[in-house]
């Protein structure tokens, strides 16, 4: 048998027919026609939209042969265009698509045609035209609304490299190269945000935006603001769009890593530059732009704490109120300076355990009382900070009580508890104690409140109980009737006269005219029950 060849041929309305499907979004058009005016050398492009008629102008070198315009898979380009941004010679399709009549003007020649006869490989005729400058594109019947061609132009004019205009209005430029101040990296060309004029560097964020050949090929969320934005014009000659639309990366998650680097490696840079050149408080206020950037580490040497790192403890530790994290901290917002910490003006300290886990409430009512501050921040495990927080959460002794007075049984409307009072308590951890005479204390690992002589305010039922309700929420009307009844309990037990006691715990007896004015005689048992009631 004699051997049979075959070769790849082209049914090209087929082809033509198929190209129209792969351009799925109906805006490309616009970004097209932006490129090719672009390539061609124009100062300005011009859109004018009336009614479903779109006009497109240009002052570039216009179009050498129409019947590149109309070739597929020929770009018509220069050798140098053609090597820098690898165009793919289909983009005209998409203005063919996009409406029912097409006219072109440009280098003294005019196309005017139906796009259908053109599709369908009808000859088209040229005639003369006066215009010798530049381009004029009008696409009559376009399906595209005025509403929807302005808004997609102001997306693509703000990294486009020449003037867009729309209806004679001038469309913000802000990430285009010569309106930001860019530098040039393996991966292209970067403006990071934070170091300009519209927005301090202290708020840099890691937000950005990728454009390919003056367009918007990527960004990295959905939700960002593009006003405060890095953004990145990436080299043509190493990254190439993926075809017809052009408006997604060739092997885009690769592309990405590279240019998060490439950032992260820039910003490193610029904030060196900012430490070298500024004080270390001015320095360290941006040290939520070094965690955004992950580039704690740049702060391990200076000698100043970030603002806000650490907290005061201001009230009475409590469990947290639902939502209400530590309500009872703040941040300290003093600037702390390296040789306070290590000379102990200032001491911190790190707590773990919320006041329902663990140790309780020992660990925060320590540091309360030693006016230590509690580092809640995130800092580089290098950072020097870390050898001088006391950690307070182990080598905790038991509560020491001092002058025990009595113990009793509190029975509340939510918690129930055995309660000791006393003159004091002495905390100690790590060897370190301190003495509380005024501030009660619920003691989480013995199940026990401790109550020195000088506190009924009964506040400590709320290291108790986070009284919450089914939902989650802080309760207060639970903890107040707890509160109360404890504050009552307190006074009633630590009274000189048994007398003043009974007054304090017995309940208004209003409403019972018959007990006015009586007087009466009533027996206690030993468990505080009540006995015998007579009239005296």
């Amino acid at each position: 048998m004699k051997a049979v060849k075959v070769q790849m041929k082209v049914n090209q309305q087929n082809l033509v027919k198929t190209l129209r499907l792969g351009f799925s979004n109906p805006e490309t058009v616009l970004s097209e026609l932006l490129q090719n005016a672009r390539r061609a050398g124009a100062t300005a492009v011009n859109f004018t939209c009336q009614g479903n008629c779109l006009t497109i102008e240009d002052d570039g070198c216009g179009i050498g042969d129409f019947q590149n315009l109309l070739s597929v898979a020929e770009s018509g380009w220069d050798a140098e265009t053609i090597e820098r941004e690898h165009p793919f010679g289909i983009g005209f399709l998409s203005a063919l698509y996009s409406c029912r009549r097409i006219t072109v003007i440009s280098a003294g020649i005019t196309l005017s045609a139906d796009t259908a006869d053109i599709l369908a490989f009808k000859p088209v005729g040229l005639a003369f035209a006066k215009r010798s400058r530049g381009t004029k594109i009008t696409l009559e019947g376009v399906g595209l609304s005025h509403k929807a061609v302005n808004s997609k132009l102001w997306e693509l004019a703000r990294g486009f490299p020449i003037p867009v205009f729309f209806n004679e209005i001038s469309l913000d430029r802000p990430h285009a190269v010569s309106n930001a101040a860019f530098v040039k990296t393996e991966a292209g060309e970067i403006s990071l945000s934070g170091f300009n004029s519209r927005q301090p560097w202290e708020n840099s964020g890691t937000y950005f935006v990728v454009y390919l050949q003056g367009l918007p090929i990527y960004r990295s969320s959905l939700h960002g603001n593009a006003d405060m934005a890095s953004v990145i014009h990436l080299d043509s000659q190493k990254f190439n769009a993926r075809i017809p639309d052009r408006d997604k990366l060739i092997d885009e998650a690769r592309v990405v890593n590279l240019v998060e680097a490439a950032l992260q490696r820039h910003a490193r840079a610029k904030f060196l530059e900012l430490k070298a050149a500024l004080s270390p408080e001015m320095f360290v206020a941006g040290c939520g732009a070094f965690r955004k950037w992950r580039c704690l580490d740049i702060i391990n040497d200076v000698p100043v704490l970030p603002s806000g790192l650490l907290c005061s403890i201001d009230d009475y530790p409590v469990i947290d109120r639902g939502n209400d994290r530590k309500w009872f901290m703040s941040p300290y917002e003093k600037a702390v300076h390296r040789h306070e910490i290590e000379e102990g003006s200032v001491t911190v300290a790190h707590i773990d355990d919320d006041l329902d886990d663990g140790s309780g409430a020992i660990p925060w009512m320590f540091a309360w009382e030693a006016g230590m501050k509690i580092f809640r921040g995130n800092l580089d495990q290098g950072h020097w900070l870390h050898a001088c927080v006391q950690g307070l959460d182990s080598g905790i002794s038991p509560v020491e009580i001092i002058g025990e007075k009595h113990r009793a049984r509190f029975e509340g409307e939510n918690i129930t508890v055995d309660v000791v009072f006393c003159k004091s308590y002495r905390l100690t951890i790590g060897g370190q104690s301190v003495v509380i005479g005024d501030e009660s204390i619920y003691d989480l690992r013995a199940g026990l409140i401790v109550v020195p002589h000088k506190d009924a305010s009964g506040f400590v039922v709320r290291q108790v109980s986070g009284y919450q309700d089914e939902d989650g929420a802080f309760n207060d009307m639970l903890a107040d009737i707890d509160q109360d009844a404890f504050s009552t309990f307190v006074v009633a037990n630590t009274a000189s006269d048994p007398a003043v006691a009974l007054k304090k715990l017995l309940p208004q007896l209003h409403g019972c005219p018959q007990l006015y004015e009586k007087k009466f005689i009533i027996a206690v048992g030993k468990d505080g029950s009540i006995g015998d009631v007579r009239i005296a």
